[in-house]
């Protein structure tokens, strides 16, 4: 009865504490921890690299954080007045110039800090995937499909490659820093190559 009640008490932490680690086993579970995942604000570092993570702020890490300003802005002018571009360009380039100011934010101001601009800009980042899938993919071909799917996977590998990077037991500050530079860089590129075919 007292464990019972104790169970019943537990907060998020808690409860992120007792799933960490473990498969998911149920649905329910898979959707907590990814929630969980999502919302965390710490820094996810290596704790070797704790009080160590200084960003040079012009570097082409740092940089890439604007690739999706970069697609900002050529939705704004190349492909502004495109007839066949499924949607309103100038309103999904807001989306993308306000994802570059979070991932700037979160991933170069505040790497290796504890914020919640860290949650924020995943959190985001998924709200603007899910929404350009939500009203594009419908609207496309099924090679414009393959495009986004492939652009997809590559994105997911590189993003794979700088947690690897990112991991305690294949820490490389330099490995992060390429790998997570190239999952900034490959979405928007493969979107730039999909509105060009």
């Amino acid at each position: 009865k007292e464990n019972a009640n104790t169970n019943n008490s537990d907060g998020p932490a808690m409860r992120s504490k007792r799933l960490k680690g473990h498969a998911p086993d149920t649905l329910g579970n898979a959707i907590t921890l990814q929630f969980l995942a999502m919302t965390n604000p710490h820094s996810m570092i290596p704790q070797s690299w704790e009080g160590k993570c200084k960003v040079d702020r012009f570097s082409a890490y740092a940089f890439s954080s604007f690739t999706y300003a970069g697609t900002a802005l050529a939705l704004w002018t190349v492909f502004a007045s495109a007839r066949y571009y499924p949607g309103d360009p100038a309103f999904d380039g807001v989306l993308f110039a306000l994802q570059s100011v979070f991932t700037f934010v979160a991933d170069v101001m505040y790497l290796g800090h504890d914020s919640m601009w860290h949650a924020l800009d995943r959190c985001y980042a998924t709200f603007v995937v899910l929404w350009l899938i939500g009203t594009k993919i419908w609207r496309i071909s099924g090679i414009e499909v393959l495009i986004w799917i492939a652009g997809t996977l590559l994105g997911m590998f590189c993003l794979g490659q700088s947690r690897r990077a990112r991991s305690e037991e294949h820490a490389s500050w330099e490995g992060f820093q390429f790998w997570h530079s190239i999952w900034h860089l490959s979405l928007p590129l493969s979107y730039i190559c999909w509105c060009v075919y």
